[in-house]
């Protein structure tokens, strides 16, 4: 409950990718002594490795994650919480009128500033306070404007956005046609690498029917586990249970039902609640506390948060409501489950009430299953890609060393030659000096390749083991129905996924059921569950 709030992410997807570019440098540095006797392989080699220390190569590009779904689900405010910053333009009407691409910025002036990428012009830069009132609505200039981009890039320097590029999009069922063009246009011509679909507690057929199109077009190929879906705005029904978590979980789970087979989860998250979580409170959540300590028990606090109008009467009650929304955009249905949750949480402090409020919001939950989940798989398929180019390279390599090394052999052999019909005692002392020296960089380089040999052994089985990670997911979820129970199979997932523990008293029945899948009859069943009784095996010996 009392975590510390997240500067920012470092994505486990970064990291594979991250281990893999070393390895690349590593061969790339043991190779330049050679460069010359080498080249153009070793040259070729070191112009990989550069791009991969430069971040040039698309192993490293920053993953995209498009955020979609119809018109006042509350997506921009979504994305706020996601980057920790209040920069998509959030409002009741349809906000979003454009698509907007959310950038890693290091900070300065661009962090003011916005980018509009024309049709049939070159890139102009705005001030960031002309996107609410020259980019958003449906006046006709705001129409021809929107007409003649093709989309809009934002910045911010939230440490989530280094690896993760966002894509909010107008909302699908405008009753402006604009609109709904740009959403389709979005739909019909753009990939990406996860899709988060936005919806509230009560789910519509139509949601499905949009979902179904957006995957085809924007995931093509796909299977669901590179979908998630986001419950978003319970905040009043949370309020109207009484606080009751399980009423969220059992709606989230409904839901989830009906999407089975387009969606990996289904994740309750707070967009409002995430946000006030997420950026800089200030003096904010001491002012909450001091505020809650007037109230003498929760019945009390309730009935006073029960009428927004009789809140706001009072001075110091009225005064935090504005804070929240002025700060953070707060809407009352968020702003009374906060005060409520961190009066029954019995915070001490602004940190504890900061925390309870981040893990309520569900925010962080989000990010890590589009980290572990997603992007991983994406990271094993980018970097499968880059492996196979520098394999190409490292076999050239390996061309060229023994190219090298035949030379060498064959210019030592002439020399030795020469060497026997020399009588001058000097000149023969030379040539055997130069041969010895030729066979001594022979050995050099054989013993480099050997050492490049392990490096790209383990490497290779580092990328390997990741990719039946990943591929395990899907092949768990289509072969639920062999396992004695739906808990041994979300057990088996959240360790695939996320990395968790089995617990001890589940660990004997879920071992029994893999060991008896491992024996299978069928080779692809028996190859993957023994894939599976690894990873298994390997996490208790952790």
């Amino acid at each position: 409950m009392n975590q510390a709030p997240e500067s920012g992410s470092t994505l486990e997807s970064r990291r594979l990718q991250s281990e893999y570019s070393s390895a690349v440098r590593t061969i790339a540095d043991s190779l330049q002594e050679f460069a010359e006797g080498l080249n153009p392989a070793v040259t070729r080699f070191m112009q990989m490795s550069a791009a991969l220390r430069g971040h040039v190569s698309d192993a490293i590009e920053p993953f995209n994650v498009a955020v979609f779904g119809r018109m006042k689900t509350g997506k921009s405010t979504l994305i706020n919480a996601l980057v920790g910053r209040r920069l998509a333009i959030t409002g009741v009407n349809e906000a979003t009128a454009t698509i907007n691409r959310l950038t890693y910025a290091t900070g300065g002036e661009q962090l003011a500033t916005f980018k509009a990428h024309w049709r049939e012009a070159s890139p102009e830069t705005f001030p960031l306070e002309k996107l609410a009132t020259e980019w958003t609505g449906t006046e006709p200039d705001v129409l021809e404007r929107i007409r003649q981009v093709k989309y809009l890039e934002l910045f911010a320097d939230a440490e989530w956005l280094r690896d993760v590029q966002v894509t909010d999009t107008p909302g699908t069922g405008s009753t402006t046609c604009e609109h709904e063009a740009i959403a389709q246009q979005f739909i019909n011509g753009r990939e990406a690498d996860a899709l988060v679909y936005v919806f509230p507690p009560v789910a519509r057929e139509k949601d499905e029917d949009d979902l179904q199109s957006f995957r085809r077009s924007c995931l093509p190929g796909s299977d669901p586990y590179n979908s998630v879906a986001v419950m978003h705005k319970w905040d009043e029904t949370y309020w109207a249970s009484g606080g009751d978590w399980a009423d969220i979980e059992a709606k989230a789970a409904r839901l989830y039902s009906h999407m089975t087979g387009l969606v990996s989860c289904v994740v309750p998250v707070s967009g409002p609640l995430a946000l006030a979580a997420e950026m800089d409170g200030g003096d904010f959540w001491d002012n909450l506390l001091a505020l809650l300590s007037t109230f003498r028990d929760e019945g009390q606090l309730t009935a006073a948060l029960g009428m927004d109008r009789l809140w706001k009467m009072n001075p110091a009650q009225g005064a935090l409501y504005e804070q929240a929304k002025q700060k953070y955009g707060m809407p009352w249905a968020s702003f009374r489950v906060m005060l409520r949750e961190i009066y029954r949480s019995q915070c001490k402090d602004g940190e504890s009430a900061r925390n309870t409020i981040a893990e309520l919001g569900g925010i962080r939950r989000m990010r890590e299953i589009l980290d572990k989940q997603f992007f991983k798989k994406s990271a094993v398929i980018r970097l499968n890609r880059t492996r196979s180019r520098v394999q190409g390279d490292v076999d050239n390599l390996r061309d060229a060393m023994e190219r090298a090394g035949k030379d060498v052999e064959d210019e030592a052999g002439h020399l030795r030659a020469i060497t026997e019909c020399l009588e001058d005692a000097r000149m023969r002392s030379w040539v055997e000096n130069r041969i010895h020296k030729m066979n001594a960089e022979l050995d050099n380089m054989n013993r480099a390749f050997i050492e490049i040999d392990r490096t790209i052994i383990a490497t290779g089985g580092m990328a390997n083991q990741k990719s039946d990670t990943v591929a395990l997911v899907p092949w768990l979820a289509a072969h639920s129905r062999r396992f004695s129970s739906p808990q041994q199979v979300a057990l088996l997932q959240d360790l695939l996924r996320f990395g968790s523990k089995i617990p001890d008293d589940q660990v004997e029945g879920v071992y029994r059921t893999v060991s008896t899948l491992a024996m299978d009859m069928d080779p692809d069943t028996r190859a993957m569950a023994q894939k599976l009784q690894d990873i298994l095996m390997q996490s208790l010996q952790d």
